[in-house]
């Protein structure tokens, strides 16, 4: 097959509006449905979607590099956690500085929480473990707090606190 001139300045043109770092259609559209998951939790957020360089921007932060050149996929669990900590004030570290507690302390509400279910081989954002977090919390009402379950299961994950 012979490629007419006029054919490759079209290819040639196509090329360079598209970046390297840009999102593909599927990339916008899996973008897109976690943009509209993450904005029914916080209704507040100002999300965009920035095709040319391919981030997911959260309060014109970037929080997600959605592009065909940053590697594996990632979940959707996995990239509305990044929007949060980007929403929560910056880094993950930062929003978990602000519930500390021990070590002894984390791994009693771990085992409180393997017992309503949760699994620490999920995602914390998946149905079971959500289903596990609500049991134990109307289990033990007034023990102890969201933040603090989930600052327990970082630590047992070895992402500290």
């Amino acid at each position: 097959m012979k490629i007419t001139s006029r054919q490759l300045r079209k290819i040639i043109r196509e090329s360079l509006h598209e970046g390297y770092n840009s999102m593909s259609s599927a990339g916008k559209a899996h973008a897109n449905r976690v943009k509209r998951k993450f904005m029914k939790l916080y209704s507040d957020a100002n999300v965009g979607i920035d095709g040319r360089e391919g981030w997911i921007t959260v309060n014109g932060k970037k929080a997600v590099n959605m592009s065909q050149a940053s590697g594996r996929p990632l979940t959707d669990e996995e990239m509305i956690d990044k929007m949060h900590a980007v929403y929560a004030g910056g880094s993950i570290r930062e929003a978990l500085d602000t519930h500390s507690i021990d070590q002894n302390r984390a791994y009693e509400l771990i085992a409180t929480l393997e017992e309503n279910g949760y699994s620490l081989f999920s995602p914390p954002a998946s149905d079971k473990n959500q289903r596990a977090m609500d049991n134990t919390l109307s289990a033990y009402p007034g023990e102890f707090t969201y933040e603090e379950l989930m600052t327990a299961v970082r630590i047992a994950q070895g992402r500290g606190a």
